[in-house]
């Protein structure tokens, strides 16, 4: 049996399902928004790495991002890209997996 999905759901799939990536939704869905270093710190992964699966998430549309004005004394009046989970996004994404799984169930695997 395969599996085919429509562009727009397989492009939420395939963003989603990643360890790495699964980690950032985790840390956005608890802590928004955040900039890249906050994340970086928060899942542990290199900014080069992450600054890839966060560009995978948005051009699904699972995380938007804006530039905001940093606070913190050490860096105030930098500039930061602040990336938050777009949590319609996320459902949608839940819906397209949880379709997927009875499919896949299915297969056979031998």
């Amino acid at each position: 049996m395969q599996v085919s999905l429509e562009a727009e759901p397989r492009k939420l799939v395939d963003a989603v399902l990643d360890l790495e990536r699964l980690k950032l939704i985790t840390a956005l869905f608890e802590r928004p928004p955040m900039y890249l270093s906050e994340i970086a710190k928060t899942v542990e992964i290199d900014r080069a790495t992450l600054a890839y699966h966060l560009g995978v998430l948005e051009r699904a549309g699972l995380v938007t991002s804006e530039y905001k004005i940093l606070q913190t004394p050490r860096s105030k009046g930098k500039a930061a890209r602040y990336y938050t989970l777009n949590r319609e996004k996320w459902r949608q994404a839940l819906e397209e997996v949880a379709k997927l799984l009875p499919e896949v169930a299915l297969v056979d695997t031998k």
